[in-house]
Formats: structure tokens, C-alpha cells, sequence
């Protein structure tokens, strides 16, 4: 496998159901959200700790 293949990436990995539903229900629990994307160039996707 090489590194950056498509169902490596990230982007791709939370468009998934089940990690939607993994999200979803942490959030539940949280009293903020799980994941927060953010745009421009210092940007970056940002999970809890849970999600690592």
C-alpha cells in the first residue's frame, strides 16, 4: 500500500457512515462537537481525542 491512497485519506474517511455514526454518537456524549474542519491555508482537520 502507498501512503495517500485514496482509502487513506482522511477527508474520505469521514464521509463514511459508519464514521458519521462514530461521530454522532460521540457527540452525544460531548458538549461540543467531535470534528471541526478548518479552511485556508493554516487549516486543517481537528478530531477529540476519542477519534485518534
Amino acid at each position: 500500500m502507498l501512503c495517500g491512497e485514496r482509502k487513506e485519506n482522511t477527508r474520505e474517511w469521514l464521509s463514511t457512515k459508519s464514521a458519521q455514526e462514530l461521530i454522532g454518537k460521540l457527540e452525544m456524549q460531548l458538549t461540543g462537537k467531535a470534528v471541526n474542519k478548518v479552511a485556508g491555508r493554516y487549516g486543517g482537520t481537528y478530531a477529540v481525542k476519542q477519534l485518534v
